[in-house]
Order: structure tokens, then sequence, then C-alpha cells
């Protein structure tokens, strides 16, 4: 960091114990928007394995809510392209190693949201799930899959 001129700001980070028998309080750590615990792996050796941070959770499924919603007025077509761009970019980020089940509940978060907002476009239900079904036949939403291994 001195080759470059930079410096940690002493109020805004601390050093932190960080290992699998740690006495503090929390053996977790909040980095990047991802909570890094420990665990045992299926060997029985100490791991670091990452899930989404609870914060960004919630901010990410009230995106994902909020884009459905303003764009219930648009085409068909238009709705889906907007999703599948934000769903891509939830999944480049978070789509690490052990972090599968949120990747699986974003998935269920947008088909129950663009669900409930083509609903509403008019005074009657437009689409029941089968019918919905057969619209994601045609414009399918991107399906998560862990894209970084070894992070």
């Amino acid at each position: 960091m001195k080759k470059y001129g930079l410096t940690i700001h002493p109020d805004k980070s601390k050093m932190a114990e960080f290992s699998p028998k740690s006495k503090s309080k929390s053996s977790t750590l909040d980095f990047l928007g991802f909570t890094h615990y420990w665990t045992k792996s299926r060997k029985g050796s100490w791991v670091i394995k990452r899930k989404t941070k609870r914060k960004s959770s919630t901010r990410i499924m009230k995106s994902i809510y909020d884009t459905c919603r303003q764009n219930r007025h648009m085409k068909i077509q238009v709705q889906h392209i907007k999703l599948c761009q934000k769903l891509r970019g939830i999944y480049q980020y978070f789509a690490v190693r052990c972090n599968s089940k949120f990747l699986a509940s974003v998935y269920r978060q947008a088909r129950l949201s663009w669900f409930k907002w083509l609903n509403r476009r008019s005074q009657r239900k437009s689409y029941t799930w089968e019918g919905f079904k057969a619209i994601l036949k045609i414009f399918p939403l991107p399906v998560p899959r862990i894209i970084h291994q070894n992070v």
C-alpha cells in the first residue's frame, strides 16, 4: 500500500481474529457483500464458506421486486429483457461456491414477482400459474449456476 501512497483509515478499519477456534463473540466476517464463516468440510477439515450478507440479500430481493413493478406496463418481451439483465448481473457477482441457496431464492423471487406484477396489469387476473409457465417456456429466465469455484 505504501507503494501507491495509500493508508488505512484507523476509524473505519480494524484487525479481527478470524479463525475456526476464535474466542470472539462471532466467528464471521462481512466483506464485499458476503458473510465469510468457518465450517467443517465433509472430510473433517476447517474451511471458509461464503454466503450473501443478509443486508445485501434484502436489497437484491427488493430490487427484483421493484424492477417488475416499475416495468409492468411494458411489453412482456421488454420486461423479460430487463429482468434477465438484472438476474445475470446478480448471478455474475454472487455465484460463488456454497451460495446456491441464495441464488435459488433469487430465481424464485424473480418468478413470483414477475407473476404478481403481470397479474396487476388489469382489473382481472391475467394469468394462472399454468399460463405463466407457458410464458416462461417462451421467455425463460436465466437459471442460476455456480460460476466462481475457487474464490
